[in-house]
């Protein structure tokens, strides 16, 4: 394990998005360098995952929670049969998680270096709909994958979208026009949608989510985002 303690709670606060730029950078970069520690976030977000996706979806019809303690039970039975059910399914776990542990994990996006040649495979990440921040996420796509065309350097851009962000790639988006302009001008960039934020959306709203035509439905964020660690891509968050 890591010399950097990482608690629970804080993983926890770690995979609801609810920590400061420090404390996330914090541990991200422990997960990149520690394999036990990214096998365990990736268990705790896959059982948070399949929890609120199998509770929304069928504890409603099964059990009707019309006091607190009824709402605990139900939560607590379905968190233990999804630990049984995940208990030896997640097998590339147990391979060597960090492809590159010398490579560049997490980048502050105010302080993303364009112009540096390691960075020839690019994830930049978004979960919401804050103008500004889609904005300043749009505008790094936009200048590196011009700065790396101009200098005919290698290029592997991906934008993935979760949580809140998820409204950038759906059907109506208002950044839809740049969006197809960045897809027409370079071959080399992919826009994600996280699975998950796609079926939260649908079990919310009660109808299929759609998205744009440039983005494509991925399983998981948190899984996309974890693999390209480990394969020495460079992280950045909006």
């Amino acid at each position: 394990m890591s010399d950097t303690f990482i608690s629970n709670d804080q993983l926890n606060a770690f995979i609801d998005n609810q920590l400061d730029s420090t404390e996330k950078a914090r541990v991200l970069e422990a997960i990149r360098t520690d394999r036990e520690l990214a096998d365990h976030v990736q268990s705790l977000q896959n059982n948070k995952d399949m929890l609120i996706l199998t509770y929304s979806e069928y504890v409603p019809e099964q059990i009707k929670p019309d006091s607190k303690n009824n709402w605990a039970f139900a939560r607590t039975t379905v968190a233990a049969t999804i630990m049984l059910s995940l208990s030896g399914t997640i097998g590339w776990l147990s391979q060597p998680y960090f492809a590159d542990s010398t490579a560049p994990a997490m980048q502050n996006i105010a302080k993303f270096d364009m112009a540096s040649e390691k960075n020839e495979r690019v994830l930049l990440h978004i979960n919401t709909m804050d103008d500004e921040r889609i904005n300043t996420i749009l505008n790094t796509a936009e200048k590196i994958l011009a700065h790396r065309n101009t200098k005919n350097q290698p290029l592997k851009l991906e934008i993935v979208a979760n949580a809140s962000g998820l409204g950038l790639l759906r059907e109506g988006s208002k950044y839809r026009n740049r969006i197809k302009s960045i897809s027409n001008q370079h071959m080399n960039v992919s826009f994600l949608a996280c699975g998950i934020a796609m079926e939260n959306a649908r079990l919310k709203e009660g109808r299929e989510v759609k998205l744009i035509p440039e983005a494509t439905k991925i399983n998981a964020a948190i899984d996309k985002i974890l693999n390209r660690i480990k394969g020495g891509w460079t992280y950045v968050q909006g």
